[in-house]
């Protein structure tokens, strides 16, 4: 244990658990050092005694005198760079407060490597350095004290050559005004006399800013009226696919129309390109007075009726994309927006609907690369049916189907299946639109049967000899009373009617008569198309209202 203790002393820890690594491997048959054999009890002996002293070794509580001493703080000071601009004026200084720092930062030194060794061996007794007493501390002390002293002196001559920096620039200004007096005199008649004249340039510009200001409103005016134009003629071109088929120009504080590079009356213009119009007018109207940056950024609530009314099939289609372009960038922008659109046609309701569908799968395929992130778009669908509005599902919704249903359905309301006498009613609550869904009907059946338009299908004399001789004059007579204005909401000299049509001032009795009659037309020409499509369809029931055109 004591030549064990001693090498501990002087080599350390790390040296004796090497030792012992060494003999407590099975490997090791002889001493490394005298190279004698060694046999297994000895090496076990002299593992157990160096395992003893490393105990009593840690019960002398070598950690704890290891940490306290890696706790110690032995920091050098730092030396001023010779560089500097203070060293360059206070060499002498700066010199002896380095000086005195360096000798402390080789004592720190010292005692630094002392207490390294110390860790590395505890029981070894490091070389005894010299005590410093304070004296190193004392003059670094001393010497920073000089050099603060050098500065103080040093920005003191700064603070007297700025006292009489100005005091002399006092003088010379007083010397100055004294030799110049005649041209301040000058300079403040001058002055006075500038002021008064800048009083009366105001006074003369005031006029001019007003006018200014009105001619700057007047072309803030003309740009947002061309703003306007210029949107509302690229929305025209969109509609009609043609930049030259009508277009607005700019008049004095009016608009002109031309059509086709001609200059028309506004009377000239059909109702269609009337609706057109004023449809692309409402629409550049919505951002006024907005940034183009901010357009359709604010909520919006917009009602629109019949928007497609009075247009042939093509500028139907243009209408249509036009209302796709402008609802998406409505309801895009905003998510409180909202818009309503009311139409009394069916092939209309059916592409509107369309529309909704094809925002949301637009909103819905950019949300999903992440170039979007508006709400889902959701709209609803009612159907006007007798005074109620009702839920009208877009896919199940066969509008020609259901609207001739509807006309068989309101020709057989009064018959009584006891004894089929009509009962006589004044009102029915069907009256108000029975008009025009028959009118529809007709339009679709001779458009799509025989690719006539619904006035003439009345006068094609082909598609009259298929009429039985019996009821053929009656019924081209009588049946042409759904041809008179045929477009409801569209003509010109509605003044207290929503509907000006002609049949909606028939009686109720007269209605029923001429919903027969139009079963009866559609029967003659094309049975078998009324039997697949009515449901209920009596063939007999419809021979007896065939005696009313006889």
């Amino acid at each position: 244990q004591e030549q064990i203790m001693e090498v501990l002393s002087n080599s350390g820890r790390t040296q004796l658990d090497k030792t012992k690594n060494i003999f407590s491997a099975p490997s090791t048959e002889y001493c490394p050092t005298c190279f004698r054999t060694i046999t297994t009890r000895e090496k076990e002996e002299l593992v157990h005694v160096i395992n003893q002293v490393l105990t009593i070794s840690k019960q002398n509580a070598e950690d704890d005198i290891t940490n306290q001493l890696k706790s110690l703080n032995l920091n050098t000071l730092a030396i001023i760079n010779k560089g500097t601009d203070i060293a360059t004026l206070f060499p002498q200084e700066i010199f002896a407060y380095n000086e005195a720092v360096e000798e402390y930062n080789e004592m720190i030194a010292r005692y630094s490597k002392a207490v390294t060794d110390k860790i590395n061996n505890p029981y070894a007794i490091p070389n005894t350095i010299d005590c410093d007493n304070n004296k190193l501390y004392s003059s670094i002390i001393s010497a920073g004290r000089a050099v603060q002293a050098a500065v103080e002196n040093y920005n003191a001559i700064f603070e007297n050559e700025q006292l009489i920096k100005s005091e002399a620039d006092f003088l010379n200004l007083n010397i100055a005004k004294f030799n110049n007096r005649d041209l301040f005199e000058q300079f403040a008649t001058a002055s006075l006399r500038h002021r008064d004249l800048e009083e009366k340039v105001r006074a003369a510009e005031a006029p001019r800013e007003e006018n200014e200001r009105s001619i700057s409103s007047v072309k803030a005016r003309l740009a947002e009226q061309k703003v306007a134009l210029d949107q509302i003629n690229e929305k025209l071109a969109h509609v009609f696919m043609n930049r030259n088929r009508l277009k607005l120009i700019e008049g004095d504080n009016c608009y002109r129309v031309l059509s086709r590079d001609e200059f028309i009356a506004t009377s000239q213009l059909s109702v269609g390109e009337r609706n057109a119009i004023s449809l692309c007018y409402f629409f550049s109207r919505i951002n006024s007075n907005v940034r183009a940056d901010q357009a359709y950024q604010r909520p919006l609530f917009i009602v629109l009726g019949d928007p497609i009314s009075s247009f042939d099939f093509e500028n139907k289609i243009g209408i249509l994309s036009l209302l796709r372009e402008e609802l998406e960038k409505v309801l895009f922008s905003n998510p409180e927006s909202k818009v309503l659109i009311m139409t009394h046609d069916a092939e209309m309701f059916h592409h509107i609907a369309k529309i909704y569908d094809d925002i949301e799968e637009r909103r819905s395929m950019l949300a999903k690369v992440g170039k979007s992130n508006v709400e889902k778009i959701v709209s609803h669908h009612y159907q006007l049916s007798s005074g109620r509005l009702t839920e009208a599902g877009t896919k199940s919704f066969n509008d020609y189907a259901q609207q001739l249903q509807e006309v068989y359905n309101y020709a057989a309301s009064n018959i009584q299946a006891s004894n089929s006498q009509d009962v006589e009613v004044d009102y029915h609550p069907d009256d108000l639109y029975i008009g025009n869904i028959m009118r529809r009907v007709i339009e679709a059946f001779s458009t799509f049967c025989y690719r006539r338009g619904v006035s003439a299908i009345f006068n094609d004399q082909d598609i009259l000899d298929n009429i039985p001789d019996i009821h053929r004059d009656f019924l081209r007579t009588f049946m042409y009373r759904l041809v008179f204005n045929s477009e409801s909401h569209s003509e010109e000299n509605v003044k207290s009617r929503p509907d000006n049509n002609a049949v909606d001032f028939i009686s109720h009795s007269e209605l029923v008569k001429t919903a027969r009659l139009l079963v009866v037309f559609m029967n003659d020409l094309n049975p078998l198309h009324l039997q697949k499509l009515i449901t209920g369809f009596d063939a007999n029931e419809v021979k007896v209202w065939g005696q009313l055109a006889v």
